[in-house]
């Protein structure tokens, strides 16, 4: 399993629904003409303004095989949507003057005797994934599994990740965007180095802490909340056990994608692009975050940036998340303002058609309240 994410918006083929859909309590009309389309077992979404949650709903079961139905409360795994939060918390530490912009690997790994074609890679570099770092053959099948293994701490792990990466040239092209998980494990292991502490400590007391989003946690949620669902054969979906060690990436990739939250915790961090920081950020933080990287539209720290979409009067700031069990999706329209986030407890085709789907409609309804309902 890797946490992938597909910061565009192509939509993708999916499968039709197997075997019979059970009544569903309290189904918006949207999420029941989706949910009709497509495998999903749960589907969410909010709609955030600068004053918060306009209006937020979700619907489906928990597991495919359990009629135990989601609440407007379960926490969803966000996946790859986890790194406009590392990237935010790197501003967030340099507002505070322990970080800086422009940091070098070399600055941040000074103990590591890294080859020198690193000397010159910049933080920006990793959050941008222009850094020349490559996930193949570093984040394959077998690390994957003596990662899951690992029981060091996971401060440990990253920096033993970073000397890994670092001690060895460079295998992708610097400058050339290469989407990559690695170069936000390489993120985290130098904000631990700064914070003097682990990345999820960091998180917990500069991010979940003063945005106050209680429900946020990393890996995959546990106790009464959705399962996430594995896609197989023919539309037939497994749902995986929490616990399990399959039901996420392993630790290390923290910075990368493991957090989830509730639909209305992650309307408060998606609102702080709304209203210029929310006084958690400084607006020439979220223009740093926000600029991409060449030309008027690419990636920037964290996010996909396009520079005009009619339906959000100017730019738009979008990303989406999947650690193969789950799916995400968060657009945000700060000149608008407005912004949209939809989550699946479903992973593949099935699940990204939903989130794409469900995203085309909620669009289609604020542009055109009048429009049709169905799809």
């Amino acid at each position: 399993m890797v946490a992938a994410a597909a910061p565009g918006l192509a939509m993708a083929q999916g499968f039709n629904h197997v075997g019979p859909r059970p009544a569903l309590p309290r189904v918006s009309e949207v999420l029941d003409s989706v949910m009709k389309q497509t495998n999903v077992p749960a589907l969410g979404y909010a709609a955030v303004g600068p004053n918060g949650v306009i209006a937020i709903d979700d619907a489906g079961r928990r597991r495919n095989t359990v009629d135990e139905y989601v609440t407007i409360d379960d926490p969803w795994h966000i996946g790859s949507n986890t790194k406009a939060m590392t990237a935010a918390l790197y501003a967030r530490l340099v507002e505070q003057g322990r970080a800086a912009w422009g940091a070098t690997l070399k600055d941040l790994f000074a103990e590591i005797p890294a080859d020198p074609a690193w000397a010159t890679v910049k933080i920006e570099d990793l959050l941008a994934h222009r850094s020349g770092i490559s996930d193949n053959g570093l984040v394959d099948e077998g690390w994957l599994i003596k990662a899951h293994a690992d029981t060091r701490p996971v401060m440990v792990q990253r920096a033993d990740f970073a000397q890994r990466v670092l001690t060895h040239a460079p295998t992708g092209k610097y400058g050339a965007f290469e989407y990559a998980n690695s170069n936000y494990i390489l993120a985290g292991a130098a904000i631990e180095r700064i914070y003097k502490d682990s990345w999820e400590v960091a998180m917990g007391a500069e991010l979940f802490g003063p945005l106050q989003m209680p429900s946020a946690g990393f890996g995959p949620p546990t106790g009464p909340a959705p399962w996430g669902h594995e896609p197989g054969a023919n539309g037939a979906l497994t749902a995986i056990d929490p616990l399990h060690e399959v039901a996420d990436n392993p630790p290390v990739f923290g910075p990368a994608g493991r957090v989830h939250l509730s639909l209305a915790d992650y309307s408060k961090f998606v609102r702080v692009f709304l209203t210029g920081g929310g006084g958690w950020l400084s607006p020439a933080s979220l223009s740093k975050l926000a600029r991409p990287w060449e030309g008027a539209e690419g990636y920037a720290l964290g996010w996909q940036y396009y520079d005009n979409k009619g339906w959000a009067d100017g730019p738009v700031l979008a990303h989406e998340g999947s650690n193969t069990l789950w799916r995400t999706m968060a657009l945000v329209a700060p000149a608008k303002p407005l912004a949209y986030i939809l989550v699946t407890n479903c992973g593949g085709d099935d699940g990204q058609r939903a989130i794409q789907l469900l995203a085309a409609r909620l669009i289609a309804q604020q542009v055109d309240p009048d429009a049709p309902s169905g799809l």
